[in-house]
C-alpha cells in the first residue's frame, strides 16, 4: 500500500539523500535532492495544479504584452 505524499515524507526523503551526498560524496544524487528540494517548496506553496498552470499562462501571458 501506498502512503500519502505528506510534508514530512518529503523532508524525510531530502535528509536521507543529503545525508548519502555529504557522507559518501554520491553526486549522482544531486538531481534526485534538487527534485526533493523542488517538491517541498511545491507542496509547501499548497498549490494544486490547476492553479500552479493558470500562474504558468499568467507569466507568458506577462512576458508577450
Amino acid at each position: 500500500m501506498d502512503a500519502p505524499i505528506t510534508e514530512a515524507r518529503i523532508r524525510q526523503a531530502l535528509v536521507a539523500v543529503a545525508y548519502i551526498i555529504a557522507t559518501y560524496g554520491e553526486t549522482e544524487y544531486v538531481a534526485l535532492l534538487e527534485r526533493l528540494e523542488a517538491e517541498l517548496e511545491r507542496y509547501r506553496e499548497g498549490r494544486d495544479p490547476v492553479s500552479r498552470a493558470r500562474a504558468i499562462l499568467q507569466a507568458h501571458a506577462d512576458t508577450v504584452t
